[in-house]
């Protein structure tokens, strides 16, 4: 696995994931397929089970309940067949009271789709910038006109640094945020107000998931964002027997990782389908080898 770059924005390709660990394990188990009868077979095989994944590892999903649960559905859509998964919220969402927006035009700048479902008025008829196409679903559901549809924050800063910075705009976000638009775009000659609609609660894992954690076995772990990364390592148990791979979105969510000995998969791009591949590909390495070990 390569290491991650230190950035601390989404937008940079830091690492990939490494495709050959599976077929490393496969190749390994080559070696003890075709051993004769006796102790020296029951010393290989006993060998050979320790070098492969665990065949039904823990998919530990994070993200809140509705997020994990869809993603839980693309992964075994992805893989065909059904995965061990245990959901457990780290971060909750949290309404902020805000004022109305106002009946003015301002386009609207939109980085989760949580701001959206918390907007303080009634979004239709206006113009937006957004990140993400789950955000861009839920700003078109509530009636709003997407513009434009950017990957990351750095995509969207590029695109309204050169198109939008005649027209006021108004960025409706949560209060922990890694990138400060109104500040980065007021610097290129933008107006930019910010509006606070929610706001990310840390939540301790539960029972299930310290379980999980606590006993031998594989557990995959995909880490969404920087918070929830931070928030993960703090609530971990201080005894952990299982073997962990920590799947991060993008180098920031990698950095906040407390482990710093721990590989980490960075997403090829800080975006859902990558995160669902790389996930997939890790679950497949230990499906592939345990299939290879029963021949």
């Amino acid at each position: 696995l390569g290491p991650y770059a230190q950035h601390r924005g989404c937008g940079v390709i830091a690492a990939a994931f490494d495709s050959q660990k599976g077929s490393d394990h496969i190749h390994q188990a080559e070696l003890y397929r075709h051993c004769p009868a006796g102790n020296t077979c029951q010393v290989a095989k006993k060998n050979e089970a320790a070098l492969l994944p665990d065949p039904d590892p823990t998919l530990l999903l994070t993200r809140p309940e509705a997020a994990s649960r869809r993603f839980a559905g693309e992964v075994e859509a992805a893989l065909g067949h059904p995965v061990r998964v245990i959901i457990s919220p780290v971060i909750g969402i949290e309404l902020v009271e805000a004022p109305p927006l106002g009946a003015g035009r301002e386009v609207l700048v939109l980085t989760s789709d949580n701001a959206v479902f918390h907007a303080p008025s009634d979004l239709r008829g206006r113009q937006a910038f957004v990140v993400g196409q789950r955000t861009a679903e839920a700003a078109r559901a509530a009636g709003v006109e997407v513009i434009a549809v950017t990957r990351d924050v750095s995509d969207l800063l590029n695109r309204l640094r050169t198109r939008r910075l005649n027209e006021p705009m108004v960025h409706l976000r949560g209060r922990q945020t890694t990138v400060d638009l109104a500040e980065a775009l007021g610097a290129a000659g933008a107006t930019v107000r910010d509006v606070v609609v929610y706001e990310q609660v840390a939540q301790p894992l539960s029972p299930e998931a310290l379980k999980a954690l606590t006993q031998h076995g594989r557990v995959i772990l995909p880490v969404f964002s920087p918070m929830s990364g931070l928030v993960l390592w703090q609530a971990f148990p201080n005894v952990m027997a299982a073997s962990r791979e920590v799947i991060a979105i993008c180098p920031a969510a990698a950095i906040e990782w407390g482990d710093k000995d721990q590989p980490v998969v960075v997403s090829q791009s800080p975006d859902g389908p990558s995160m669902l591949r790389a996930v997939v590909a890790s679950l497949s390495a230990g499906h592939l080898a345990a299939k290879g070990s029963d021949r």
